[in-house]
């Protein structure tokens, strides 16, 4: 789970929900009163995670030479388990 995590990059989730909340904000004026506005910050966590698995899953041949400690090089992770998550 822990290696999951890590690919993820989970700890970054509240950066990026807090910009996608800037952008309601800023966009409509003040909080909007429509609740499926807020389902732009869900998606918005979900391009940028799967963005960032799917980055990691490119360069993964580079990570096994200089970075072989994370998830996919590693083999924590598969290479096609990562793809399909992204």
């Amino acid at each position: 789970m822990k290696s999951w995590l890590r690919l993820l990059r989970v700890s970054l989730a509240p950066s990026a929900a807090a910009d996608a909340i800037a952008g309601l904000v800023f966009g409509h004026g003040g909080l909007p009163i429509d609740p499926r506005a807020w389902w732009l910050v869900g998606a918005s966590l979900g391009v940028y995670h799967g963005a960032l698995v799917l980055n990691d899953w490119h360069d993964r041949g580079h990570d096994a030479h200089t970075r072989g400690s994370r998830p996919i090089p590693s083999g924590a992770i598969s290479a096609a388990s990562a793809l399909a998550l992204a």
